[in-house]
């Protein structure tokens, strides 16, 4: 019984997927080409908080499994700053290669641009995500 209850709060928490989805494979449609040699150089992930914090920690806490399933370094870089708009400006006015990446909460996506004056950063048309076609 203690079981089925540990399984269905996790479930419910959104921390496990259910063994069917979990073990289905889903097929990838691209309608865009692909580099099939990415990465070949190291992957920045940015961190738009301080050093030590919750999103640093997460940030260090899958950097290696990243690494191990690219191949590749994943350096870690914390760029704090006036709620995460700094991190994420860095990001935004990285080359779009997929070799700069943000780990980052919705406050400095969603909630930051619309109550500061940062003038390069539109998360609707800055931030895009890696998968969406070009």
């Amino acid at each position: 019984m203690l079981k089925q209850v540990t399984a269905a709060v996790l479930l419910a928490l959104g921390l496990a997927a259910p063994a069917p989805l979990a073990a289905q494979d889903y097929p990838v449609k691209q309608d865009y080409p692909v580099k099939q040699d990415y990465p070949v150089k190291a992957i920045r992930l940015i961190a738009p908080f301080a050093p030590g914090g919750p999103a640093d920690m997460l940030a260090r806490a899958i950097a290696p499994a990243m690494s191990a399933t690219l191949k590749q370094t994943i350096v870690i870089e914390n760029k704090a700053g006036a709620g995460g708009a700094v991190g994420v400006d860095a990001v935004a006015k990285a080359a779009p290669d997929g070799y700069t990446i943000a780990l980052s909460g919705p406050g400095a996506l969603v909630s930051v641009p619309f109550m500061t004056a940062v003038p390069t950063m539109s998360s609707a048309t800055s931030c895009r995500s890696p998968a969406s076609p070009p």
